[in-house]
């Protein structure tokens, strides 16, 4: 119905170009939120972030991974201090990679970015 026109004037509802719309839009929102988490916080949130359960919190459900030797799958309580820690180290690995990437730029080992591409002859 593109271009439809209600009464009085004034354009149409689109209800299918309003959805699509907010879709893209919440795929943009979920993006940006993946990106500005850092990668030890997804890993945590996917139950994929793992340790000695000796070195964890004591807890009765946890006695017989302790006695063992286990890993055991970490929780948000196992970490309170994981947010500080791990925004710092992704600050630091963003700097090590841009620095690599600066490095490699002077050295000559890939394009600068920053350089119009050569013309092809």
């Amino acid at each position: 119905m593109k271009g439809a026109v209600a009464k009085g004037g004034t354009p149409a509802f689109d209800r299918g170009r309003a959805l699509a719309t907010l879709l893209d839009a919440t795929d943009d929102v979920a993006a940006l939120a993946r990106r500005s988490t850092g990668i030890s916080q997804q890993l945590l949130t996917a139950g994929l972030l793992f340790a000695p359960a000796k070195a964890t919190n004591a807890a009765p459900d946890r006695l017989r991974a302790r006695a063992v030797g286990r890993f055991i799958e970490l929780g948000p309580g196992d970490l309170p201090d994981l947010g500080p820690k791990s925004t710092a180290a992704d600050l630091a690995a963003a700097r090590l990679a841009a620095d690599a990437r600066r490095a490699a730029i002077d050295a000559g080992r890939v394009a600068d970015p920053r350089q119009p591409a050569m013309p092809l002859l």
